[in-house]
């Protein structure tokens, strides 16, 4: 290191005057560390900015698709379970109330009427359903057979019969009474014995389907969950349903809403067996 010495000087001034550039040269070297810790400072606030919008950004993004979702037009089988089976539409009740309204508003002379023995099953209706072929009616079966309370108690199977219109009646034998959402049956049966409770939740361009076991309306969908009777809670089964369709990068499925899919779960609770 050179250093220059001031002739016209005394060693001591020439001392001084090093002392004060060397105190000057702190004094910058000082501000250069603030301004440097004030502009990562401000770096780091305009990254915490930035992240904030792009989640903001997302969650609105979210919220707009699954209002999307919901503001679609309803038809009047919505109300109700439903789901097309090889273009059958295929229409449960999801309680009394609505088992009634379905048996005395929509029901047709060629429609089908599906039902189960146990007490708390609801009734589903084929529509059109005199001209569908056994695959529709074993689908369907399992559809009723699975929304029945039978699922709750955890059993495999159940037996279904299927009747025409006319021998559902609101007209009970004497002395007995129906309560709201039952009905009496009367005539033939044909029954669909040791039915499976086994239902599928699918998924197609952004919407939610079911279908039943037994028939062929899981080809049609790229992706689907199968569930049987179990014990593990709604919530968390959704949970995986989830997880499951993150890994496969499935945007469309992710964007339907939570509860769209865990109401198509019977009594909240089951087990998958399979997922596609």
């Amino acid at each position: 290191m050179e250093i220059k010495i001031d002739k016209s000087k005394t060693v001591h001034e020439n001392a001084a005057d090093y002392y004060e550039k060397a105190k000057h040269m702190r004094e910058k070297i000082e501000g250069a560390k603030k301004a440097l810790t004030d502009t990562l400072k401000k770096i780091e606030d305009l990254k915490k900015k930035k992240a904030s919008i792009e989640k903001n950004r997302e969650i609105s993004m979210k919220v707009s698709e699954e209002k999307a979702f919901k503001k679609k037009s309803k038809q009047w089988y919505e109300n109700f379970r439903w789901t097309f089976s090889e273009n059958f539409l295929v229409v449960g009740g999801k309680d009394a109330t609505s088992n009634e309204i379905l048996i005395k508003k929509h029901t047709e002379t060629n429609d089908l009427v599906m039902h189960t023995e146990v007490f708390g099953s609801p009734f589903f209706v084929i529509k059109n359903g005199k001209n569908a072929g056994e695959e529709i009616l074993k689908s369907a079966a399992s559809l009723c057979a699975s929304y029945s309370k039978v699922w709750k108690n955890g059993i495999g199977n159940a037996d279904v019969f299927c009747v025409n219109p006319e021998q559902v009646s609101k007209t009970a034998k004497a002395g007995e009474f129906l309560a709201k959402g039952s009905f009496m049956i009367y005539g033939e049966r044909r029954w669909f014995r040791n039915t499976a409770l086994k239902i599928y939740i699918c998924f197609r361009d952004g919407e939610i389907f079911i279908a039943g076991d037994g028939g062929n309306d899981i080809q049609n969908f790229q992706h689907y969950v199968c569930l049987t009777p179990g014990t593990e809670n709604g919530k968390n089964i959704v949970k995986k349903i989830k997880k499951f369709y993150e890994n496969k990068k499935a945007k469309e499925i992710l964007n339907i809403p939570d509860d769209e899919i865990q109401r198509l779960i019977p009594y909240g609770q089951g087990q998958i067996i399979e997922m596609k």
